[in-house]
C-alpha cells in the first residue's frame, strides 16, 4: 500500500523544521547564559558585569551553533555536487546546480 501524499501544511513544517530547531537553540543559548548571568548578578551582587558576561558568551555560542551550520551546509553541498569537491573547484558544484535551472529560463526576455 503506498504512502499517503503529504499536505502543503506538513510539507511545510517538514522543510521549515531545521529552522525551527536553530530558533530554539538560539533562544536556549541567550537564556542559559543571560539567565545565568541575571541570576549571579542577583545573588552576588555584581551587577551588571555577570549578566553582560552571560550575553556575551551566549553570543559566542550563536555563532558557534551558526558556524556548525554552515559546515554541515557545505558538507551537504559537496555531497551533492561532488565534481567540484574533487577538483577543489568551489564553482564547479555552482556552475552545476545553476545548469539545471538555466534551461527553465525563457530566452529572449528584456529586463527594463
Amino acid at each position: 500500500m503506498p504512502a499517503p501524499t503529504p499536505s502543503p501544511w506538513q510539507r511545510g513544517l517538514r522543510e521549515s523544521s531545521p529552522y525551527l530547531g536553530l530558533a530554539w537553540q538560539i533562544l536556549g543559548a541567550m537564556v542559559i547564559f543571560g539567565g545565568g548571568g541575571l541570576w549571579l548578578d542577583r545573588h552576588f551582587g555584581w551587577s551588571p558585569w555577570a549578566l553582560l558576561a552571560g550575553m556575551g558568551l551566549s553570543f559566542v555560542a550563536i555563532g558557534a551553533i551558526l558556524y556548525r551550520i554552515v559546515v554541515e551546509s557545505n558538507a551537504a553541498s559537496r555531497r551533492r555536487h561532488p565534481k567540484g569537491a574533487e577538483t577543489g573547484d568551489a564553482n564547479a558544484a555552482a556552475k552545476d546546480a545553476r545548469s539545471d535551472v538555466e534551461g527553465s529560463v525563457k530566452e529572449g526576455t528584456e529586463e527594463g
